[in-house]
């Protein structure tokens, strides 16, 4: 594994609803905004109202998103955490939005490096790159693809804890930072296992019965029932199933923006179980003749986004452009 998220924000309906996928501190003054390219972006109004994306313990770790102030949105008027990351559940290092619109890289009190280059009410992409030690880490922060911090031998750990165990992203009343187009992967695996600069996460919808359609509709077609976009209406339109390894697959819409390199696909989910009981469903795809299921993953009594990233088709090559557009996106009932 390498790419571990991929985030656009565009499919969610409000903010209750990117809850069912990001765990929150407070929603308080938290939004949904315009996004960066199409879609939607995630405006933060407002200190302490942290959302976090959680993954198991990674000693480097990688992370991209666009920010930008909100329209009318202006420098801090004191140095604020706008993102970083934590160890189960402990501040390990973060990165601050300073009162002059630097970003930098912080340690507790201790900052380890500060950005020239500074943020605006104009989008800008930032990557940031750490590896977690007491005495050999390192860390890397790039803006618009153009170097701004690089540092080795450090102390990038304030906990006991050799890695990060999620990432946050937080905000500020003056600023509004507004986020989109995140990533978070580490070094693992041979593909995506550094920057990948400026990258856009663009989300297509069902628009046609696949390959399988073995669940039951609440009424008409398989894939009318999950053509919500970015209004999912829970439980008035659905597929059920009762039956181990059947699955639904869907005819997905087209990229629309030019395409230089597609890092990875994620099949995304949004699901919940009726009874009491153990069940889990797995994210899959079809593509190039064969259909690619993932990790099961338990579901919940609630409505839950449950996502896995594919990087490579069918037939493990890296995706491109025709590929995506040639897939079918769906769901398969494991247990």
């Amino acid at each position: 594994m390498a790419l571990l998220y991929m985030e656009g924000f565009d499919h969610y309906g409000d903010v209750a609803d990117v809850n069912r996928f990001w765990s929150a501190q407070n929603d308080a003054n938290v939004t949904l905004a315009t996004g960066r390219t199409s879609g939607k972006a995630l405006e933060i109004g407002a200190v302490s109202r942290r959302q976090y994306l959680n993954f198991p313990l990674t000693v480097t770790i990688v992370v991209g998103f666009a920010c930008k102030y909100a329209a009318g949105g202006t420098n801090p008027i004191s140095i604020r955490e706008i993102a970083g990351f934590m160890a189960n559940g402990s501040d390990q290092l973060d990165i601050i939005l300073n009162t002059t619109g630097t970003l930098g890289i912080r340690r507790g009190s201790t900052v380890l490096g500060t950005s020239t280059a500074t943020m605006s009410t104009s989008w800008s992409y930032v990557e940031v790159k750490v590896l977690f030690s007491q005495t050999v880490g390192t860390i890397d922060m790039q803006i618009n693809g153009a170097s701004e911090i690089s540092d080795t031998s450090l102390d990038t750990m304030q906990t006991t804890i050799v890695g990060a165990t999620s990432f946050y992203i937080d905000g500020d009343g003056a600023a509004d930072p507004t986020f989109d187009d995140i990533y978070i992967l580490d070094t693992t695996g041979s593909d995506n296992t550094d920057f990948l600069g400026d990258v856009t996460v663009e989300t297509l919808y069902p628009t046609g019965a696949g390959n399988s359609t073995d669940w039951s509709p609440s009424a008409g077609a398989n894939w009318e029932n999950v053509d919500d976009g970015a209004s999912p209406d829970d439980d008035s339109t659905y597929n059920s199933e009762t039956t181990a390894a059947d699955h639904d697959s869907y005819v997905m819409g087209d990229i629309s923006q030019n395409v230089d390199t597609v890092f990875g696909v994620s099949v995304i989910n949004h699901c919940r179980k009726e009874e009491a009981g153990f069940r889990e469903v797995a994210c899959m795809f079809r593509e190039g003749g064969g259909d690619i299921f993932g990790t099961a993953q338990a579901m919940s009594t609630d409505f839950r986004y449950q996502a896995e990233i594919f990087e490579n088709d069918q037939g493990g090559s890296d995706w491109t452009e025709t590929t995506v557009n040639a897939m079918e996106a769906g769901i398969r009932l494991d247990t």
